[in-house]
């Protein structure tokens, strides 16, 4: 789970000037300057004389609506060159660049505003014959009704996941303008791979899946840019997260209820052939591309979660070693040693996929958050949003949930792919 503590920059106003904002200076030469202890730069006004010819303009207007915190400020001057620029924050002075020809400043990528405050602007200019200008002024930045973030994600940072694990990302707000959110979730893989993004009806939570899996033993960087951005017409981002994973073996788990066995394969080869039992009549187990959500060791199964009644004949409370989850209602994989007449033959469970203790074991061993498991031939389909059920989703069908459509995600840059 994704907490602000570990992968969130919160952005109140306070800390982000404290992390953002540095001293920076624009002076005649090209670059960055980033200021010290010493006094800050002044002008030379040459040997002209009288009014200057050199205007000064600020953007966003001072005198406008407040400024957007992610809209760049810019300083440019006409009939002259900056040789003096400072926005100053209660932070410090705001991060920027000066063109070569001293014509332009603007603030750097990354150096955003902080919501609900006041930058003072002061800029110098010389014209031809050496005299100069100066504009000062005071820009006033937006102070939004509500602010939203990440609150949860399927994926944490620096774990190792299965090749069928999707980056999903819970906000705490409805988004409305989702095509512009989506474009600042950026996804980048160690190995070429397309993908794209797709919305829950809610519009709180979107995610992002490969139109395959993920290769093998890829890297895998998320980062969603979304301070300053706005999901609705009252509510702004106020943070960014970033999560870096990795993508490990290939493990795939092939259930069959015909053979009741599991053929487990890595990276392409079979590894290991169980004797498995599924449900029973009445309490099948779903068919279709499951993926191993968590692995809970030793849990407590009570049927009463699942509206049995404790008088009823079907009603159990156990305790299961070796539990691995694949349905948010209940289905596992795990150790069943009650039912080893079964194993191989029939189907004795309320749903999950039980085996000997010795084979659970050597399984848990194998396999990672993320890791597939393809159940076939039980008459019952998986419901979609039950666990991790996005594989189960044609592409076609996947994409009409996305607002900008499938993306290279591999080792070069983003960029749009056919729609086929």
């Amino acid at each position: 789970m994704v907490t602000e503590q570990s992968r969130t920059s919160a952005r109140t106003p306070a800390r982000r000037n404290k992390r953002v904002l540095a001293a920076v200076v624009g002076s005649l030469s090209a670059g960055v300057l980033v200021a010290g202890c010493g006094p800050m730069l002044t002008a030379n006004a040459g040997a002209g004389t009288g009014t200057s010819d050199a205007t000064i303009a600020i953007s966003p207007a001072p005198a406008g609506a407040p400024a957007k915190v992610n809209d760049p400020v810019v300083i440019t001057s006409n009939k002259g060159r900056l040789v003096d620029v400072v926005v100053m924050g209660t932070g410090g002075a705001v991060a920027g660049t000066m063109s070569e020809d001293g014509k332009k400043w603007s603030t750097l990528p990354g150096a955003e505003l902080a919501f609900d405050s006041t930058y003072q602007v002061q800029a110098t200019a010389v014209d031809s014959d050496g005299r100069t200008t100066q504009a000062k002024n005071a820009i006033k930045t937006m102070t939004p009704a509500a602010t939203f973030g990440v609150t949860k994600a399927s994926v944490e940072d620096g774990q190792t996941y299965g090749v069928g694990m999707p980056i999903a990302v819970e906000f705490d707000t409805q988004v409305a303008n989702r095509a512009e959110v989506e474009k600042l979730l950026h996804v980048k893989a160690s190995k070429p791979v397309v993908g794209a993004w797709s919305w829950n009806e809610g519009g709180d939570t979107v995610t992002f899946r490969p139109k395959g899996y993920w290769p093998a033993n890829t890297d895998v960087a998320f980062k969603a840019d979304l301070y300053g951005v706005q999901a609705n017409p009252e509510t702004w981002g106020n943070a960014d997260t970033s999560i870096n994973f990795k993508v490990g073996s290939s493990v795939i788990m092939d259930v069959d209820d015909n053979t009741k066995e599991m053929v487990v394969k890595k990276d392409g080869q079979v590894i290991q052939t169980i004797p498995i039992t599924m449900g029973k009549p009445g309490f099948e187990t779903r068919s279709g591309i499951k993926v191993i959500s968590a692995k809970e060791g030793t849990v407590i199964m009570d049927a009463a979660t699942t509206g049995t009644s404790t008088s009823s004949s079907e009603y159990y409370r156990l305790e299961v070693d070796y539990a691995m989850r694949l349905t948010d209602s209940g289905e596992f994989i795990h150790a069943a040693p009650w039912s080893t007449w079964a194993q191989g033959s029939s189907n004795a469970s309320h749903g999950c996929i039980g085996m000997s203790t010795g084979d659970a074991s050597w399984l848990w061993d194998q396999v990672t958050p993320g890791d597939v498991v393809v159940v076939s031939n039980t008459g019952r389909e998986t419901d979609l949003g039950n666990g991790i059920t996005v594989w189960n989703e044609p592409w076609p069908q996947w994409l009409k949930g996305s607002a900008t459509g499938p993306q290279q995600v591999g080792p070069t840059a983003e960029a749009p792919v056919q729609k086929a």
